[in-house]
């Protein structure tokens, strides 16, 4: 077995029916996400984990405060609609999908949005109200004490809304010494068991073959089911359930370690919809090794690259839609 995991949390991670405003909705993020997983993959040859949606809703947010040239490079990295009611629409449409899919009581999940704001800046009221009501913002109040106290400041919010499992994002450096710095954070929490559970007593020790083509022993788990199936002549994938439904966890596999680069450089929006349209009911032989990631990657150069650039430069970067000018 080979392997190399990618996990993407992106609209792509909740079933939406074709034509539904749903899919709708999600055309943007979607098409997003996959531009920005064509450029992570070549940064790591490891395994990795991102949030594509996260970033989405950052640009997002950025883009309803910014103006110009400014926006219109937000807009066009997010493919986001030029009409602003149709955006907020769009996003009161994904928000209301995943606030559903957290009814189910076999999962917790918790996507949250906030902006925190030093005494030395004020925002327009107008944005301020628009953001609350449709993309559910949340306001924090930086504190006045110096970057290590706002540091600490942020990190109690994220470690709160991560259950723990994210404890130190950001740091003083992230707060410029005037003070005047705004943050804007994105938190994703997902905790589901899945619909098929795995016998513990399956899990044994197994040959697992790493990307560079040596044998580990490692823990892993299997069990064998009906579960949706696809294949080609370059890869295997197949789509495990978690418990309720909503969620689920695809996954595909290279059938050599020499498919691998042309499979995930081959991926976007149109391939993906062949692979999950082409998944159909079969008794598959799932077995997954226990493992873990962590990765960390800086937004500004890939945005630049799909050319939001504005928004970087301090005389170019046009927000006053989302702060007073004084």
């Amino acid at each position: 077995m080979i392997l190399r995991t990618t996990f993407l949390w992106s609209a792509l991670s909740f079933p939406i029916m074709a034509q539904s405003p749903s899919a709708d909705a999600a055309t943007g993020p979607n098409k997003h996400a996959w531009e920005m997983f064509q450029l992570f993959r070549p940064m790591t040859q490891g395994n990795f984990c991102f949030s594509p949606f996260s970033g989405h809703r950052l640009a997002s947010v950025l883009a309803e405060g910014a103006g110009g040239e400014t926006q219109r490079q937000l807009l066009e990295l997010a493919h986001l609609a030029a009409d602003r009611d149709h955006r907020a629409s769009e996003a009161e449409i994904l928000r209301k999908a995943l606030a559903s899919s957290s009814k189910n009581q076999s999962m917790l999940l918790e996507v949250a949005n906030s902006l925190w704001v030093p005494a030395t800046a004020t925002l327009e009221p107008e944005y301020l109200s628009w953001m609350e009501k449709h993309y559910g913002l949340m306001i924090q109040p930086l504190p006045s004490a110096d970057v290590v106290g706002r540091a600490m400041k942020v990190n109690q919010w994220i470690r709160q809304k991560t259950r723990g499992r994210v404890t130190d994002l950001v740091g003083p450096n992230q707060f410029q010494s005037s003070g005047n710095a705004l943050l804007l954070v994105n938190s994703v929490y997902l905790k589901s068991s899945w619909a098929y559970p795995f016998d513990p007593r399956s899990t044994k020790q197994r040959t697992f073959t790493m990307s560079a083509g040596s044998p580990k022993l490692l823990p892993m788990m299997t069990q064998t089911h009906a579960f949706l199936f696809a294949d080609s002549s370059a890869w295997l994938s197949a789509e495990l359930p978690f418990a309720g439904g909503d969620f689920c966890m695809t996954l595909m596999l290279p059938r050599t370690e020499a498919d691998r680069d042309a499979v995930e450089s081959g991926l976007n929006p149109e391939s993906w919809g062949r692979v999950i349209s082409s998944l159909a009911d079969a008794d598959v032989s799932v077995m997954l090794p226990r493992f873990a990631f962590s990765a960390q990657l800086n937004l500004q150069g890939m945005w630049q690259s799909l050319g939001a650039l504005n928004v970087f430069e301090e005389n170019l970067a046009d927000l006053s839609g989302m702060i007073q000018q004084k």
